[in-house]
C-alpha cells in the first residue's frame, strides 16, 4: 500500500473525537449506566443539524455494551435502531424486531400487537436502552403517523418495557415531543449538538484542535498541507460552518490523489479542487479556498447560515 494509500485509510478510519462529542457521549454514557444498574427508565433527545455527530456518537455508545450469548440466549442491553424515511405504525415495531434478530410475526395484525411483541422481546434478550437514530423522521411529511401518535408509542414503549430511549435527530424532531405533552412530560429538556461558534473562543480552539488532527495525519504520511495552520482552520470552517462532519467530508476527498502520484505539499488549489467535490454547507456567497483571507464577517455567516437552516437558536450551550 503507498502512502497516499495509506493516508486515505487514516482518514476514513478515524473516529474524531472533540469537545462538544465528548461532552454528549459522557453524558449519554452515564445515563446508560443508570438504566443497567436499574434506575428509573428516561426518554432523552438529542437534536442538531445534519453532520453533527450524532449517528457517529450513537455507534461508538452500541459498541461499548456489544450484544453477547448468556446461557445461549442471546443479551442485548442497549440496542441502536436508524428508524427509515416514510415510517408506519407497523414498521416502526418491526424495525426494533429487525434490529434485535427476531422474525416478524406474519399474523400479527395491528401495530399494538407488533409494540407488545416488541416489549416481550426486550424483556427476553435484556435490553434496557434503545437507541433511536434519525427519530426526527417520525414528524417528516413523509411519515404515514401523525406525530402525536408517534409519542404515544415511543411512551409506551420506554413505560411498557421499562426501556431509556434515546432518540436523535435534526431539530424539527422537536415536534414529536411538542405533540404530546405525555411524552414531553416524561421527557428531559432536549439536548443540542450544536455547530461550533468560531466566535467564541472555546468553540474555535475546539475546532482548530480537530483540524489539526487531520493535518498531523497528512503530515505522517508525506503529504503535508502546504498552509499557514491558523488560515487553513479559517478555510475550513468557511467550508463546513462548524459541523464536524462537514468538515471529515472535506478531509476524505483531500486525501483522495491521483494512483501513481508522489507524496507531496498539498497547495491553496489543491483544497479549492476537494471543497469544490465535497458538498459545503450549501450557502451560495461561501467559496472557500479561493483565497488565503477570510474575514470574520465571513466567519460568522458561514455560522449563522448553518442554524438559520436548521433552526436553531443564535444563543445557548450545546
Amino acid at each position: 500500500m503507498n502512502s497516499a494509500a495509506e493516508l486515505r485509510r487514516s482518514i476514513e478510519t478515524c473516529r474524531l473525537s472533540h469537545v462538544a462529542y465528548d461532552e454528549h457521549y459522557r453524558w449519554l454514557k452515564d445515563r446508560i449506566d443508570d438504566a443497567l444498574d436499574g434506575f428509573s427508565p428516561r426518554i432523552e433527545g438529542l437534536i442538531g443539524p445534519s453532520r453533527a455527530g450524532k449517528s457517529m456518537l450513537l455507534e461508538a455508545l452500541e459498541q461499548d455494551y456489544p450484544a453477547k450469548r448468556v446461557d445461549g440466549v442471546r443479551d442485548v442491553p442497549v440496542l441502536r435502531v436508524k428508524l427509515p424515511p416514510a415510517i408506519t405504525p407497523k414498521l416502526f415495531p418491526a424495525e426494533l424486531l429487525k434490529a434485535l434478530k427476531v422474525p416478524i410475526p406474519a399474523k400479527v395484525k395491528t401495530s399494538g400487537e407488533l409494540l407488545g411483541r416488541v416489549c416481550e422481546q426486550f424483556k427476553l434478550a435484556g435490553t434496557r436502552v434503545l437507541l433511536l437514530d434519525e427519530a426526527s423522521h417520525f414528524v417528516e411529511p413523509g411519515a404515514r403517523v401523525p406525530p402525536r401518535a408517534a409519542g404515544d408509542m415511543v411512551k409506551s414503549l420506554s413505560d411498557d418495557a421499562n426501556l431509556s430511549i434515546f432518540a436523535t435527530g435534526i431539530p424539527h424532531l422537536e415536534r414529536l415531543f411538542q405533540s404530546n405533552e405525555q411524552l414531553r412530560l416524561r421527557a428531559s429538556a432536549r439536548r443540542m449538538f450544536k455547530p461550533y461558534n468560531f466566535a467564541e473562543a472555546e468553540d474555535r480552539m475546539a475546532f482548530a484542535q480537530c483540524v489539526r488532527t487531520y493535518a498531523d495525519l497528512f503530515d505522517r504520511y508525506g503529504w503535508p498541507i502546504d498552509m499557514d495552520f491558523a488560515a487553513l482552520v479559517k478555510q475550513c470552517y468557511f467550508h463546513c460552518g462548524g459541523l464536524i462532519g462537514v468538515l471529515s467530508a472535506f478531509m476524505r476527498e483531500l486525501c483522495i490523489r491521483k494512483r501513481g502520484e508522489s507524496p507531496r505539499p498539498l497547495t491553496l488549489a489543491d483544497c479549492l479542487d476537494a471543497a469544490q467535490r465535497a458538498e459545503g454547507t450549501g450557502h451560495a456567497l461561501h467559496k472557500p479556498f479561493q483565497s488565503e483571507e477570510v474575514s470574520a464577517a465571513e466567519l460568522n455567516q458561514a455560522y449563522g447560515y448553518v442554524l438559520e437552516t436548521y433552526g436553531l437558536p443564535t444563543r445557548g450551550k450545546r
